[in-house]
């Protein structure tokens, strides 16, 4: 219990970092007055976000190991950007149509743990982040995921679903 204790001011204090780097991100300024009310509003955030994780209520537990992947995915933002670019060539100049597609693909949905929660939630977040792909639904009944890609292109290419992208 007392090693729990001495997690929570370092719990918040990563929350608070992590918050406020994103404030610098979105304000692009290091302007004193800008500075002072991101450290406020990443207090504020920080102190919400670890009473909501001292609750209990948000059970996340990444794989370090899963970082491994990011590469890979920055690749497929590269490759999506000039996929969309060739797109809006043929539609815009070469006035030929451009078809995306909606696709159920297979999923493990998994349990309720936090494991199977980060994994779900990552995976989410790397088909999303790529350009030209999005996830619409998590199915857990069909262990399915309902994607639309603005561009047609094949399963395969999404990440996160090769099968070593679980472990």
């Amino acid at each position: 219990m007392q090693n729990r204790h001495r997690r929570r001011p370092a719990l918040w204090f990563a929350w608070w970092a992590v918050l406020m780097v994103v404030w610098l991100l979105l304000v692009d300024t290091t302007d004193p007055e800008e500075l002072a009310t991101g450290a406020v509003a990443a207090a504020l955030a920080a102190t919400l976000a670890a009473a909501v994780h001292q609750r209990g209520y948000i059970r996340f537990q990444p794989r370090l190991r899963w970082l491994r992947h990011t590469p890979a995915l920055l690749w497929n933002v590269v490759v999506d950007c000039g996929l969309l670019g060739g797109a809006l060539w043929q539609r815009v100049v070469l006035r030929r149509p451009v078809t995306g597609t909606t696709m159920r693909v297979p999923f493990e949905y998994g349990s309720d743990s936090g494991r199977d929660g980060a994994r779900r939630a990552l995976v989410n977040f790397a088909i999303s982040l790529t350009p030209n792909s999005y996830v619409i639904d998590i199915d857990p009944e069909a262990h399915s995921l309902l994607i639309h890609q603005l561009v047609a292109g094949l399963p395969e290419r999404i990440p996160g679903l090769s099968a070593d992208a679980a472990s």
